[in-house]
């Protein structure tokens, strides 16, 4: 992505540099959206740990009752 966005800027004004462009900006609009699922992931993820510690066999729940 870092030498599309050199080649950007050693392009002449017009159609492929603003291509070039547009392609980066959904390409960053991309990453974002990866980034926020994965902080919601993470963040699920231990929120599910911290059910599991609290709901363990220890807690005298069924889950280790046969």
């Amino acid at each position: 992505m870092a030498a599309k966005l050199k080649a950007a800027r050693t392009l002449p004004p017009g159609p492929d540099r603003c291509a070039i462009i547009e392609q980066i900006g959904t390409f960053r609009i991309e990453l974002a959206a990866i980034a926020a699922k994965r902080k919601l992931l993470q963040s699920a993820k231990l929120q599910l740990a911290t059910l599991i510690r609290a709901n363990g066999p220890s807690s005298g729940g069924e889950a280790g009752a046969i």
